[in-house]
């Protein structure tokens, strides 16, 4: 009869065990959860290491932008020359030295 019947001894040692299996899975996953916590601190420290070239990125576009010059500086700049190119254009026209064509293709290329 002791063969048929289960025991307070073979229920508590079932248990036991089955405890046993839990907690080596436990062990395994916080194993896992300590490696991907490592990956996560390399990440972090990759994505710093971004955040410091970019923002060497922004300096440096912040002082091409500071040195760059724009469409209408240089309007005003180049102002004067093609004012005296037209004027020898029409020099040049009023010798016959320059045709028509030739005068006209000149302004055009000023204005």
């Amino acid at each position: 009869m002791r063969n048929e019947e289960t025991t307070l001894d073979d229920v508590l040692d079932a248990v036991n065990k089955g405890f046993s299996g839990m907690q080596a899975q436990f062990e395994g996953l916080r194993g896992e959860f300590y490696g991907l916590r490592g990956e996560f601190g390399v990440l972090r420290g990759e994505f710093e290491g971004l955040s410091g070239k970019f923002d060497g990125l922004d300096r440096r576009l912040t002082r091409v932008e500071t040195l760059m010059v724009t469409k209408d500086y240089l309007d005003e700049k180049l102002a004067p020359i093609r004012g005296k190119i037209n004027v020898l254009v029409d020099v040049l026209h009023q010798n016959r030295t320059l045709s028509d064509d030739q005068r006209h293709i000149v302004h055009s290329q000023t204005s």
